[in-house]
């Protein structure tokens, strides 16, 4: 019977790259949605829409109450809406929960325009000629 002998060979290690660096720690990046500055409550809203439109509070009252339950209503059944000084708002998700449904909304703000009469300082137009 013959013997087999097995050659072992020991390779060198050589330092790579990676060895001679120093490891990088890196921090997670978690994108955190950002938080209003301030709160408008309803009686605050109330108020601005009172001062804006000149109106007395309680004629206002009622008919922004209204207003504010038929967006609600509209949100709740599922419509996406339409509304020209505040843009179009697009139903993402809606989660039932014990206390009601929470509804995740995508708004779309339409950007202000400016009316510019012939009286405004910022006129574009130019004076005529004379």
């Amino acid at each position: 019977m013959a013997t087999r002998t097995t050659k072992t060979t020991t390779r060198k290690k050589t330092a790579t790259a990676s060895a001679v660096t120093k490891p990088v720690t890196v921090e997670p990046v978690v994108a955190a949605p950002e938080t209003p500055d301030e709160v408008t409550r309803k009686k605050d809203f109330i108020d601005s829409v009172v001062e804006r439109s000149g109106l007395k509070k309680k004629d206002v009252k009622p008919a922004v109450e209204a207003a504010l339950a038929q967006l609600a209503e509209e949100l709740t059944e599922g419509h996406e809406l339409v509304v020209p000084p505040l843009g179009k708002i697009k139903i993402n998700r809606v989660k039932d929960t014990p206390n009601g449904k929470v509804v995740i909304t995508r708004i779309r703000l339409t950007t202000p325009t400016i009316t510019i009469d012939e009286n405004s300082v910022d006129s574009p137009l130019a004076e005529p000629a004379e």
